[in-house]
């Protein structure tokens, strides 16, 4: 869809199938209203020492040590502890969208699709929250990745930050109140996803 926005050579039939289809016809209408808004935006110059900073910050950060599978064993147990204290957190209300999500990487988006079914768009943004909030709070320690989970979490923040764009453009874009909740159930959605990934992560073997 990126390539038909921009212009870029595709075979026939695809765009003979984009040109008949409603649904697609409307995705490629809002990925180029994102890209005007984004062109749109002011140009934000960074201070002209930003990169002394950064560098005198770099010189003061501690160096850290190796990373050992013992370690590794310990942030992965308080990982789970964390977010079953996290997600434990406005237990009261007893909406099916708060429920624990599963701390283990088989764990599937589909659980989410069907618990938030109907749920009102403030707890579908607090699930959000809480999902940030889980996401940041689990260790970043050096170490080498997969490709392939690499290139998973990648396309997931991508997902992430484009619907982020639609949800503040949403005014501008002329999104109803449907738009707006279908868009923030995808986020809690992809969010799911990649704090599943990470775990799964998180418990593979560190050589």
């Amino acid at each position: 869809m990126l390539n038909l926005r921009d212009g870029e050579p595709l075979a026939p039939a695809i765009r003979s199938h984009v040109e008949g289809c409603d649904v697609c016809r409307s995705r490629l209408h809002d990925l180029r209203q994102v890209r005007v808004l984004l062109r749109g935006l002011p140009v934000v110059k960074p201070p002209r020492d930003l990169w002394g900073t950064v560098a005198v910050a770099s010189l003061q950060r501690p160096a850290t040590r190796g990373f050992h599978w013992g370690s590794g064993l310990a942030i992965a147990a308080s990982f789970v502890l964390g977010l079953a204290l996290l997600l434990r957190m406005g237990s009261d209300d007893t909406d099916p969208a708060e429920a624990p999500l599963e701390t283990t990487p088989a764990a599937t988006v589909a659980s989410v699709v069907k618990s938030g079914n109907g749920v009102s768009l403030p707890t579908l943004q607090a699930r959000s929250r809480k999902l940030e909030a889980l996401r940041a709070a689990m260790p970043r320690e050096s170490e080498v990745q997969r490709a392939g989970t690499a290139m998973t979490i990648a396309e997931l923040e991508d997902r992430i930050a484009l619907v982020d764009v639609r949800l503040h453009a949403a005014d501008a874009l002329g999104l109803t109140e449907a738009q707006r909740h279908a868009l923030w159930k995808e986020r809690v959605n992809l969010m799911q996803s990649l704090v599943q990934v990470e775990y799964a992560r998180l418990q593979s073997p560190r050589y």
